[in-house]
């Protein structure tokens, strides 16, 4: 999500040029980090907003992940705001695009979010089947407040989305487990557990 019987890769970190920090945990071959705007230049796409990227090979191809933000001042009241992400994969000489993810928020009055969380793009073959299964975290909100951020974790794999919906938590908030789609059953083999332990652990805000 070309070699599938690549060797393991220890866990990295690195720092793009702007915007989140992605995190990688895999078992596929060449992972690599991109800036923003190299990765969806390398995917075909428009690159303003983009804020992440990441580059792996598995059974697919050459994969590309770019995620963009973007936010549009309606009126003097009132702003949107918009989280993309494009999961594109090229087999020689063809680009596909492998799944498009669009979220956001629209006509806000108050404070406006629409993000995805620093440190949260991240790829891991968790069945082993040699197809990478993409992590990502976003939130979005319209508050006056400190109430809490709509949250999602989206895992895409070979097309397929998998996505736990929740919220952030505040010193104000009881933390409550997010819900999942499909059915914890239906997701890629250890990838539910992982997810969640993820979505736990990225789900604290105004801490």
């Amino acid at each position: 999500m070309t070699e599938s019987n690549a060797a393991s890769q220890a866990e990295e970190t690195a720092t793009t040029e702007a915007g989140p920090t992605p995190s990688i945990s895999s078992q596929l071959a060449m992972v690599s980090l991109l800036s923003p705007r190299a990765a969806a230049e390398q995917a075909g796409i428009d690159p303003d907003g983009a804020v992440g990227g990441l580059y792996f090979t598995d059974a697919n191809g050459e994969n590309t992940v770019v995620l963009r933000e973007t936010q549009i001042v309606i009126d003097s009241a009132t702003e949107s705001g918009s989280v993309l992400a494009d999961h594109v994969v090229r087999d020689g000489a063809e680009l596909r695009v492998l799944r498009e993810v669009r979220d956001g928020v629209q006509d806000c009055p108050w404070d406006l979010k629409a993000e995805f969380v620093p440190s949260s793009l991240a790829v891991s073959d968790y069945d082993l089947d040699g197809i990478g299964e993409v992590l990502f975290v976003y939130r979005l909100a319209c508050r006056s407040d400190v109430s809490p951020a709509e949250q999602k974790l989206l895992l895409l794999e070979n097309g397929d989305k998998y996505i736990l919906r929740g919220s952030t938590s505040t010193p104000y908030e009881l933390y409550e487990d997010p819900l999942p789609e499909p059915t914890a059953e239906q997701w890629p083999l250890n990838a539910y557990e992982s997810a969640l332990d993820r979505f736990r652990e990225l789900a604290p805000e105004f801490s």
